[in-house]
């Protein structure tokens, strides 16, 4: 037996309360004094004021304290709400979806009071409850009194995260436990990947309640993503937003401001479920771009607003000399994102002929100077293999047709990286001539375009980041919307829940929610809505008052029949 509403300890200590308090108060007694009347008109009154209450030395009716005490000790019992563990075999884990499209309608509400009705039935000592949000966290451990879930879940509310519910019941399948069988039950809308994980584990099997009330229609923002300017403009990106929207609700096209001020979009497609819309050439300067879905009232709000932050590209000063190679020359002043200037003049990039220089500089080398034909620089340190994989695929050198090269040449073309002080790209000066086809080849013009980039350290286009997915390297470490640092363990940082987010340097990062499960989800989602599958204990409780009027009616009538005092 275990007590819902009250602790053990405290039902013992009331008991002995009660005990203690009804013995003392047993231990009154009327003692009478002797009053002189003039006449019976003032008997009663005189009665009443020669009443006393004092303590007696003598216990004299036990049979009158066992009624009483028995009769409060079962109303206290009643009071700590006594009930019978019903055991079927199998540990109970009880999820609650706090996802994004829990936010629809009372779908949260009326799965967290359906999860508290069948908690005060599942067996205490072998009932977990987890809230799947975000981070999944558990909110009553076995054993754990069931008054602290109530004051756990008052205040889960729906996160700007995907459900969560099906990584939970595989972590729960696959972690170590002991050998009774596992029941799960979730608390949400369909979870037809947890059950067929259930499926492939004979001691485990999930149930899911799916709140059946109706929701109005929903619309969100699925999906943002920004990408290089198909114009080639250096100081522009091109963004594309998509809103999906449920059946029998009409999407519209998102409201999209920079900063604050509306922009326009270049061209609008409707799909069948939703609108997509693009935009050409918006302004990269470090703007916060806002994607909002037009009107109010929804379902959900988690999905109305995406974010992100556009990178912020300026022209990349070049100071070359004045002997510059004219292939070269050309290739930087038909590159948008270069701003020429002299050699003399500060720059964030320079073409040089000093081997010895440590500037971000492109460095024009003899063939005799160094073995490889190419030669990046960098400033970090890491695995060769990969530094040399990774400048190869930056650098665009995989495009180039090194074997014509290397017959002109009459030596291998090849690449090589090494640390330095400052990036570098160091390169044999006579490829940059007539004598090779290396400044005909359609790649040298890329070829220099991204080696000033990574000289200078340009910013690139970031990926919109969506919850759940990996983050860029550079953009780690960061802290999420509470102000926790996010702290990857296996090298992935990955964002949990959507909102703003602030690298380690100040840089903000919106995370946005894009699910289109969340976004879409309807109740007739539904998997399933069985009951918990449990012996039905006895009421005690009903019981417990029940015995009270027994006992308080058979005192009466042993009073009434000079039994009792």
């Amino acid at each position: 037996m275990s007590f819902a509403g009250l602790s053990a300890g405290w039902v013992l200590a009331g008991l002995a309360a009660l005990a203690a308090v009804l013995l003392a108060l047993q231990r009154l007694r009327v003692r009478h004094r002797e009053l002189t009347v003039e006449t019976t008109l003032f008997w009663q009154e005189a009665a009443e004021e020669a009443r006393a209450r004092v303590l007696m030395d003598r216990f004299r009716h036990p049979l009158a304290y066992l009624f009483v005490l028995l009769i409060a000790s079962v109303l206290w019992l009643g009071v700590a709400a006594p009930r019978m563990e019903s055991d079927d075999g199998r540990d109970h884990v009880l999820l609650l979806d706090a996802s994004a499209g829990m936010a629809r309608g009372t779908w949260l509400a009326a799965s967290r009071e359906r999860l508290l009705a069948d908690a005060a039935w599942a067996p205490r000592d072998r009932t977990t409850v987890i809230v799947c949000a975000a981070t999944p966290r558990t909110v009553l451990l076995p054993g754990e009194n069931l008054l602290l879930l109530a004051q756990r879940l008052a205040n889960v509310v729906a996160e700007a995260c995907p459900e969560t519910v099906t990584q939970t019941i595989r972590d729960l399948i696959h972690a170590p436990r002991s050998d009774r069988a596992l029941a799960i039950r979730a608390y949400g809308a369909g979870y037809s990947g947890g059950l067929r994980l259930a499926a492939q584990a004979a001691d485990v099997d999930v149930t899911v309640f799916a709140p059946q009330s109706p929701v109005a229609a929903n619309s969100g923002v699925t999906a943002l993503g920004v990408a290089d300017a198909a114009s080639g403009a250096w100081g522009a990106v091109d963004v594309l937003v998509e809103v999906t929207s449920t059946a029998g609700n009409a999407a519209h096209a998102p409201d999209v401001t920079l900063d604050g001020a509306a922009l326009t979009p270049s061209s609008t497609v409707a799909l069948g479920s939703g609108v997509r819309t693009v935009f050409r050439d918006v302004p990269a300067a470090g703007g916060t771009l806002t994607a909002t879905v037009p009107g109010s009232g929804d379902a959900a709000a988690l999905d109305d607003r995406a974010s992100v932050v556009l990178p912020a590209r300026r022209p990349i000063v070049v100071a070359v000399p004045a002997d510059v190679p004219r292939a070269l020359l050309a290739a930087l002043r038909g590159d948008p994102a270069v701003r020429l200037t002299a050699a003399h003049e500060p720059a964030d990039v320079t073409v040089t002929r000093d081997a010895g220089s440590t500037a971000p500089a492109i460095v024009l080398v003899a063939e005799d100077a160094q073995d490889d034909a190419f030669v990046v620089v960098t400033t970090g340190a890491g695995d060769a293999d990969t530094m040399l994989q990774a400048a190869l695929d930056e650098l665009a050198l995989t495009q180039i047709d090194a074997t014509s090269l290397a017959t002109e040449a009459g030596r291998a073309i090849s690449l090589g990286v090494r640390t330095g002080d400052a990036p570098q790209v160091r390169v044999w000066e006579t490829l940059l001539t007539a004598r090779y086809d290396l400044v005909l080849q359609r790649a040298f013009p890329a070829f220099v375009a991204r080696a000033v980039r990574r000289i200078a350290g340009a910013a690139e286009v970031t990926p919109v980041v969506a919850v759940g997915t990996t983050l860029p390297g550079a953009l780690a470490p960061l802290t999420d919307p509470t102000g926790a640092l996010l702290d990857p363990a296996d090298g992935a940082l990955r964002a949990v829940v959507g909102g703003p987010h602030v690298t380690a340097a100040g840089t903000p990062v919106h995370v946005a929610l894009l699910d289109t499960a969340g976004t879409t989800a309807t109740e007739t989602e539904a998997v399933g809505d069985g009951d918990l599958v449990l012996p039905a204990p006895p009421d005690l409780v009903t019981w417990a008052a029940l015995a009270g009027l027994v006992l308080l009616t058979a005192e009466w009538l042993l009073y009434r029949a000079g039994r009792l005092p």
